[in-house]
């Protein structure tokens, strides 16, 4: 039976965008996550340099919201910044991470005035910011974050108690798991993409998709307590859904991120 490759799954009108490296990626049906995935590109990495490769959607990527990522770049970026895009997608190193850039446009407002893609006119140095959009009189800038590499750390701290239990170390004993951490690798070189916002109509900050539930109570100290005033929100959503969890700085800008990226709150991405 001969193995059916990402190019065959493609609708005709994206096919001919598909990188050349991506075409030849291996599908199959995940019965575990109900869909198709394909595999591309090298398993994650944990802090200590631990690698996982394993069957099902937590190494193999799903097909459907690369679909949906072409189809946006598509949809919203100019022909030279889509291909460059494209581009940046066949690399097997950071596949996943360029692919998820795409995901702030899933569910964007039609009332938006303008969207350039890879900003540096906001940030430090020659640094890029992912989005710039306005939209109803404000300037929302946005980094996106793919933050899957907080999920292979937790299966690592779960091989290492799992090791530490059968070798008969009692649980006050043990290993502690370190959760703060996990909090400093979200926000990971966030803080040094954004200057000072120019005026009280310029929003900006970070939309990050992690694979685990995250500690709500260690996720709002981080942030308030940690990360810098000028990241003035951070937006945890996947492709999945428009369900989202939102910290801001100020609560009216809220309603202005829900509104340009039609989002639902939802705690279903921490406890």
């Amino acid at each position: 039976m001969s193995e059916k490759i990402l190019e065959s799954y493609f609708p005709s009108n994206l096919k001919n965008l598909l990188p050349s490296n991506l075409k030849k990626a291996i599908v199959f049906n995940d019965s575990l996550s109900d869909s198709v995935l394909y595999c591309f590109g090298k398993p994650p990495t944990t802090r200590t340099g631990m690698k996982f490769q394993s069957f099902g959607s937590g190494n193999n990527f799903c097909t459907k919201n690369l679909i949906l990522a072409i189809g946006l770049a598509d949809k919203y970026l100019g022909e030279p910044e889509r291909d460059r895009w494209l581009k940046k997608i066949d690399d097997s190193n950071h596949h996943q991470s360029h692919v998820f850039e795409m995901r702030p446009l899933l569910d964007l407002s039609t009332n938006y005035n303008k969207i350039n893609f890879e900003v540096e006119n906001y940030s430090p140095g020659n640094l890029n910011i992912d989005w710039e959009i306005e939209f109803e009189g404000y300037t929302i800038l946005v980094e996106v974050k793919n933050r899957t590499v907080t999920e292979v750390n937790h299966l690592e701290d779960l091989i290492k108690l799992t090791r530490e239990l059968n070798q008969g170390v009692s649980v006050k004993n043990r290993t502690p798991i370190d959760p703060p951490s996990n909090a400093k690798e979200l926000f990971k070189s966030v803080e040094a993409k954004f200057k000072v916002p120019r005026d009280v109509r310029q929003i900006q900050g970070v939309w990050i998709g992690s694979a685990i539930r995250e500690s709500k109570k260690l996720l709002e100290d981080y942030f308030n307590e940690t990360v810098l005033p000028d990241v003035q929100f951070v937006i945890f959503a996947g492709w999945e859904s428009n369900e989202a969890y939102i910290l801001v700085r100020d609560e009216s800008y809220k309603e202005v991120l829900i509104s340009c990226f039609g989002l639902v709150e939802s705690r279903s991405f921490v406890f």
